[in-house]
């Protein structure tokens, strides 16, 4: 058994491939690696340049409001870096400037040199879902 033919396709976030069983040639597919799939993929990629319009990061249940009616909920376990005594306020008006999103992790870098931390490790679940995507017009973006 071994694989025939590969192709890539990074627009969609797949691999397809051909495997011999028995004589036979199957199609098979796979998601990339999240390091393969280019940033369109990445879901929270539609935040970087939206401003934070409200915030509420109470412990177990977190959420940010973002220009065009966005919002992101955070059920996981999470850290505000960068911000004196942790004053979410001074959150309200700064820019989304880029995610880094892992799969232990994702973090929200501010224009207000602040950061959030997300943790996504299995011991950060606190909730049937670590956090929850609503884009206007898309569907809702689960991550669990």
């Amino acid at each position: 058994m071994g694989s025939e033919s590969e192709k890539r396709d990074t627009e969609k976030g797949w691999v397809y491939f051909k495997i011999q069983i028995r004589n036979k040639s199957v199609p098979y597919c796979l998601p990339l690696l999240q390091s393969e799939q280019p940033m369109i993929n990445r879901k929270l990629t539609v935040l970087i340049g939206r401003a934070i319009k409200g915030a509420d990061l109470t412990p177990q249940a977190g959420g940010l409001l973002f220009d065009g009616e966005i919002t992101l909920n955070i059920y996981n376990r999470y850290s505000l870096v960068g911000v004196k005594g942790a004053d979410v306020q001074e959150l309200i008006g700064t820019k989304v400037l880029d995610v880094e999103e892992a799969n232990d992790h994702v973090t929200l870098i501010l224009s207000c040199s602040a950061k959030i931390e997300i943790d996504l490790a299995d011991d950060a679940y606190s909730c049937p879902e670590a956090m929850q995507l609503r884009v206007p017009g898309e569907p809702i973006v689960v991550w669990n």
